[in-house]
């Protein structure tokens, strides 16, 4: 009698002790997004632009303590392998992590002055197999050691506490959660164009007066589900194939299928390369999204990213979270808010910019004005003139 009664107790508490749990984790991925949001206006108050989604100029540039290649006309030299050092690098010092950020910038100016070519002088955000890479997560510092990348580790800030396998993250094995946005759009992780607040450095940088629909309009970061090896899961795998222009975000979106499972004809990604598996890696497969697709949907890249180039390909990609039913994202003024996986997409039958005046069959991410892709989209272009809010 008495366990049958513990047993009801248990059964009646279980639920509201889930939902206190989840509470608690929900709050501390909104403390989290709204971080990164603050610190990307500490660091306009510094640079009068946001930090770059790829190619920012703090670290494609540098001035070495002597010798090294020209830029421009300029002491400034061309550092390779820190061009897809996302906007979370560039801001580690506004995250409360200054000795990973000289850490980084040290290695960046030895490089320069001794081969800015050559992976084994950088710290990198994946594992190098090539001639000149150590095939490893090391790289040589400037006291001629090798040691292990700052950003092929664990990074606490980096990590939604509700997200099971990311809290497995350790050397290697780098996940992360957060993700920056890059708009209403598809588009290759470097292309020039961006319809959201954070512009590649050598293309379209971005600053507030660039905002025209107003920060508190505008996402800035959100919340994604790290994917586990070979991947087959809506919220976190990736489907491949989806080629650029043929293919609109509607064949995408076909691919989801029932229950937490992409449908079984979705071709994946295989391999540990998967969304959200390095989280300083400016390439939308890894730390980027479009909003594009609903929240939870299945997200959709041109290839393989192991294979030649393939993660810095076109990506239709997505947010998720095990917050149920949607994400939580920052915005711009730094707002923190919920978006319901039923958000209002729009037509995803059609491509971006379809229907405007100027846009061009052959280049659909070329346009401006308003978004195809109803509030979602709303919420993602900094500049689309459009009337819609999040609700």
């Amino acid at each position: 009698m008495v366990i049958a009664i513990i047993g009801v107790l248990i059964a009646l508490l279980l639920p509201a002790v889930q939902a206190a749990r989840e509470a608690a984790r929900r709050s501390q991925c909104i403390n989290k997004l709204k971080q990164l949001a603050l610190a990307t206006h500490n660091f306009h108050s510094t640079y009068n632009r946001l930090p770059a989604s790829g190619n920012d100029p703090n670290w494609t540039k540098i001035k070495p303590a002597s010798g090294g290649a020209s830029v421009e006309a300029t002491s400034l030299v061309r550092v390779h392998y820190v061009d897809v050092y996302n906007p979370i690098v560039t801001m580690l010092p506004l995250l409360e992590q200054p000795a990973m950020f000289d850490t980084l910038m040290t290695a960046a100016k030895y490089g320069a002055q001794t081969d800015g070519n050559n992976r084994s002088y950088i710290p990198c955000t994946w594992i190098d197999t090539t001639a000149t890479g150590t095939g490893t997560d090391q790289y040589v510092d400037s006291s001629g050691n090798s040691v292990n990348s700052p950003l092929r580790d664990r990074l606490a800030l980096t990590l939604c506490p509700s997200d099971p396998l990311s809290n497995t993250a350790t050397l290697g094995r780098p996940y992360g959660n957060y993700r920056y946005c890059r708009g209403d759009i598809w588009c290759n992780w470097q292309w020039r164009e961006s319809r959201g607040a954070f512009g590649p450095g050598n293309r379209f940088p971005v600053s507030f007066s660039s905002i025209t629909d107003g920060t508190s309009n505008t996402i800035f970061f959100s919340e994604s589900c790290v994917g586990a090896d070979d991947d087959r899961t809506n919220r976190a795998g990736l489907v491949t194939g989806i080629n650029y222009p043929t293919d609109k975000p509607s064949k995408v979106a076909a691919y989801r299928g029932v229950g937490a499972d992409l449908a079984d004809a979705a071709p994946t990604v295989a391999g540990s390369d998967q969304r959200g598996s390095r989280w300083a890696d400016a390439r939308l497969a890894f730390s980027g999204f479009n909003t594009v697709l609903p929240p939870n949907s299945p997200s959709g890249l041109f290839d393989d990213p192991n294979s030649a180039g393939g993660a810095a390909y076109g990506n239709y990609a997505t947010v998720s979270s095990f917050h149920p039913g949607g994400v939580i994202v920052a915005l711009g003024d730094g707002a923190a808010r919920f978006v319901s996986e039923t958000i209002d997409c729009g037509d995803l039958t059609k491509h971006p910019g379809e229907g405007d005046p100027a846009y061009v069959a052959t280049d659909p991410h070329q346009w401006i004005g308003p978004t195809q892709y109803g509030i979602w989209g709303a919420a993602g272009s900094i500049s689309g003139r459009e009337s819609k809010s999040l609700p």
